[in-house]
C-alpha cells in the first residue's frame, strides 16, 4: 500500500483568518518533528491564492513584509527537507483586503468556478507560479478548495495548460451542497486512483489527468456527538493550534451529522485522527494491491497534541509494512504520458 500524508496549508476561511504563525508556521513544524523521526515525506497542498495575494500586498506594509517572508521560508524548508509541495486554491483571496490590522473575508467567490474562463487560466498560472518560485519543486498536482472540483472542464482545462495531471479533490460518498461549497462525489469509482478527461467521476482508460482521492470514511451520527462533547470540555490535548474561525456549516449540515451517518475523508484534524486506524484496516481489507493508494488529509490549523500523538502512533504501526511517500516521487509526468493506459494504483 502505498501511504500518502497530504495537509492542506491554509489559514481559517471563516470570519476570522487566524494568524500565519498558529495556523501554519508553528504547527506545520511540529508535524514535520513527527515525521522527520521516521524519515517520512508529506505533500504539503498550499494554499497559492493566499502566497499570491500576501506577496501583492506585502510591499505596502512592513507586517505583511515579515509575514511573506516568514511563509517562504517555511516552506523553503519543508522544500529542503525533501518534502512535496503542491498547488491548492482557495480563489476568494482575490476578492479579501488587508487594512494593516487584519484580513477582511470575502466569500462570494468561494468557489474557482465563479471566475470565466480566462481569470481562471491567469489565476491557476500565477499561482503555480508564484509556488513554484518559492518551492523549487514542478507543481504536478492539485487539489481544489472546500474539494469544489465539479465541474471540471474550466479548471481542467488551465490546469492541462500548466502541466498539473494530478487531481486529489474527491472522496468517495462526499457531499456538501451549501452556500459556499458545491460537491457531490456519490458516484464516484470504489477504486483509489483512476484517469479521467473531463469529469473526475468517470473513468476514462486514456484519460488526460489522474484522479487520487483523498481516503473516506463512513461517520455514524454518534460520533459527531462524540465530537460535540470534546469541545464543550475544552479538552487540553484536543484543542485546536489555529487561532482562526472556519466557515460555519449550515443548520441542516450539522442536523443531518447529530442524527444519521454521512461520509467524510480520512483526516488527522482534531478528534478524527481517532478513527486513523480504524479507516486504514478497513481500507487495507479492500485493497490489497501493493500500489494501491492511502491518502490521509490534516489542516495544520486543525490539528492538536491530540492528533499529532495519533498520526505518530499510526506511522510507527505502519514503517515497514507499507510505504509512505509523496505525489512527486510516486506520480510521474513522462510515465503518466507515455503509456495511456498506465495507472499506479
Amino acid at each position: 500500500m502505498k501511504i500518502f500524508i497530504t495537509l492542506d496549508y491554509e489559514l481559517f476561511l471563516g470570519s476570522r483568518t487566524g494568524t500565519l504563525k498558529k495556523c501554519c508556521l508553528d504547527p506545520a513544524e511540529s508535524i514535520l518533528n513527527v515525521a522527520g523521526k521516521r524519515g517520512v515525506k508529506l505533500t504539503l497542498f498550499v494554499d497559492s491564492a493566499y502566497l499570491s495575494r500576501l506577496r501583492e500586498v506585502s510591499c505596502k506594509d512592513r507586517r505583511l513584509r515579515d509575514e511573506y517572508s516568514d511563509l517562504t521560508r517555511n516552506l523553503r524548508e519543508f522544500a529542503k527537507n525533501g518534502h512535496d509541495i503542491q498547488l491548492h486554491v482557495h480563489p476568494h483571496w482575490e476578492d479579501c483586503r488587508n487594512d494593516g490590522s487584519g484580513w477582511m473575508v470575502d466569500t462570494r467567490r468561494f468557489r474557482l468556478q465563479s471566475f470565466d474562463t480566462e481569470q481562471i487560466d491567469e489565476m491557476v498560472g500565477r499561482y503555480k507560479k508564484d509556488l513554484e518560485e518559492v518551492a523549487g519543486n514542478e507543481i504536478i498536482a492539485y487539489r481544489a478548495g472546500g474539494y469544489c472540483i465539479q465541474p471540471f472542464e474550466k479548471i481542467g482545462r488551465a490546469l492541462a495548460t500548466r502541466g498539473i495531471f494530478v487531481d486529489s479533490s474527491v472522496f468517495c460518498n462526499g457531499v456538501d451542497i451549501s452556500g459556499t461549497h458545491a460537491y457531490d462525489f456519490r458516484g464516484a469509482p470504489k477504486k483509489t486512483c483512476w484517469r479521467f478527461e473531463s469529469d473526475p467521476l468517470t473513468e476514462t482508460g486514456s484519460g488526460s489527468f489522474l484522479e487520487v482521492p483523498i481516503s473516506s470514511q463512513r461517520l455514524m451520527f454518534f460520533f459527531y456527538w462524540k465530537l460535540l462533547f470534546n469541545k464543550v470540555i475544552r479538552s487540553k490535548r484536543c484543542e485546536s493550534f489555529g487561532d482562526g474561525i472556519s466557515i460555519k456549516p449550515s443548520r441542516k449540515t450539522v442536523v443531518k451529522s447529530l442524527i444519521s451517518q454521512n461520509y467524510s475523508t480520512v483526516s488527522i484534524d482534531g478528534y478524527k485522527a481517532s478513527l486513523l486506524k480504524r479507516a486504514f484496516t478497513r481500507h487495507a481489507g479492500l485493497h490489497k494491491g501493493e500500489d494501491d493508494c492511502f491518502v490521509i488529509i490534516g489542516h495544520p490549523k486543525a490539528m492538536s497534541e491530540f492528533s499529532l500523538s495519533k498520526l505518530e502512533e499510526f506511522i510507527e504501526e505502519q514503517e515497514g509494512k507499507h510505504e509512505f511517500t509523496s505525489f512527486s516521487r510516486q506520480f510521474r509526468r513522462e510515465e503518466f504520458l507515455q503509456n495511456e493506459n498506465m495507472v499506479r494504483c
